[in-house]
């Protein structure tokens, strides 16, 4: 019996062929995605408990400022001043 060619033959042979690609064609260099605190250095990511009733009220007045801060801003500003007040 003859070899006859597969169903998947001419698409196999298809990505196998190299690609030509146009010459002087150059694509820009691929901007560094945004990353969010947990992926920069210099910030940890922590658990901790709060009301819930708490956390709704904080990001309700979060909303209405003009600078719009998140949340973890608003509790590391916390914890900076009262780091920073004498014990």
């Amino acid at each position: 019996m003859a070899d006859k060619p597969g169903k998947y033959a001419t698409a196999l042979a298809a990505i196998n062929q190299p690609q030509e690609q146009p010459a002087g064609l150059v694509l820009p260099p691929k901007n560094e995605p945004l990353r969010g605190k947990r992926s920069r250095e210099g910030w940890r990511a922590r658990q901790v408990l709060l009301k819930t009733e708490s956390i709704q009220r904080a990001e309700d007045r979060l909303k209405l400022r003009e600078d719009r801060p998140n949340f973890s801003d608003l509790v590391q500003f916390l914890l900076d001043t009262w780091l920073d007040t004498p014990e």
